[in-house]
């Protein structure tokens, strides 16, 4: 019986002590946020703008010199290129990147800037829908062997804040010189194609596979944001960008959502097992004695 309690009085102490954790800001390489600070739904919320181009080749990586035209009337001379792209966090959670901002956090980044990159999404095809008189150019993508990587950096560029107020953006060497924060691969990838332009809306599903914050987001939830998510999906992608007829860049805007501490039902898991060691160990005993 006093084994029991013991057992007792630590599992309902990792349970305070996890659920002390969960309400507190969690700090990884300098980025900071606040859990408590967003919706039940999710507890990582962050706002980013990013650039992104198609590349005629994959063998160099990324590399923003390699930036092919995009005409809306010649979309064959896009298949077989690979979509890549670098930008940079501006909010988590609804705090800006501004020393003195308001809320619990005052700077998520302070004296710091989280970028991030991503590519190695081949075009394999297009097709043009006419719908009322408007044209969709829907493109479609291996993004089998795509990437994201998340770099946060102590060498600030830009304007010296994460908000970029110029309209500027990193570019893909300023959005790859930092420390990897979390890299993440592709588990889908959809897009919708908006009218007359090449360009649209991305919704993706990823996973995490490492980084300095992987044991914080490598959660495997089933929902993120009130959202249904593949097993083993952690981070969920949404972005909206337009490239203008006969340029090589398409400037956009994109959201974040995952969860970074483990839900509650990993909590009572660890608990049952816990419980489930004590029966066994304790039927044992019986037995020998």
């Amino acid at each position: 019986m006093k084994s029991f309690n013991k057992l007792l009085g630590a599992t309902m102490a990792l349970t305070l002590s996890v659920s002390s954790v969960d309400a507190s800001p969690i700090s990884i390489g300098g980025v900071v946020w606040d859990p408590m600070s967003t919706t039940p739904l999710t507890d990582f919320f962050a706002n980013s703008n990013f650039d992104q181009w198609i590349q005629s080749s994959n063998a160099t990586g990324i590399n923003d010199a390699d930036r092919m035209t995009v005409l809306f009337n010649n979309p064959a001379a896009l298949v077989g290129g690979y979509l890549y792209g670098s930008g940079i966090t501006t909010a988590i959670n609804g705090t800006d990147d501004i020393p003195g901002g308001s809320g619990l956090i005052k700077d998520f980044c302070p004296d710091c800037e989280l970028t991030f990159s991503f590519g190695n999404i081949k075009i394999t095809g297009y097709e043009i829908v006419t719908v009322f008189g408007n044209n969709y150019l829907n493109l479609s993508f291996d993004f089998s062997q795509g990437f994201a990587n998340i770099y946060v950096d102590d060498l600030v560029d830009g304007d010296g804040t994460n908000t970029f107020p110029s309209g500027t953006r990193p570019d893909a060497e300023s959005a790859n010189d930092g420390a990897l924060w979390l890299s993440l691969s592709f588990d889908a990838f959809n897009f919708t194609p908006a009218a007359n332009v090449v360009g649209g809306n991305v919704s993706a599903q990823l996973h995490v596979t490492g980084g300095m914050a992987q044991g914080h987001f490598d959660t495997n939830p089933s929902m993120i944001d009130a959202t249904p998510v593949m097993p083993g999906v952690d981070w969920l992608f949404t972005s909206s960008a337009i490239f203008n007829s006969g340029t090589n860049l398409a400037r956009g805007s994109a959201d974040h959502s995952a969860d970074s501490i483990p839900e509650p039902a990993s909590l009572a898991l660890l608990s049952i097992g816990l419980f489930g060691i004590y029966g066994s160990r304790n039927r044992q005993q019986k037995k020998n004695s």
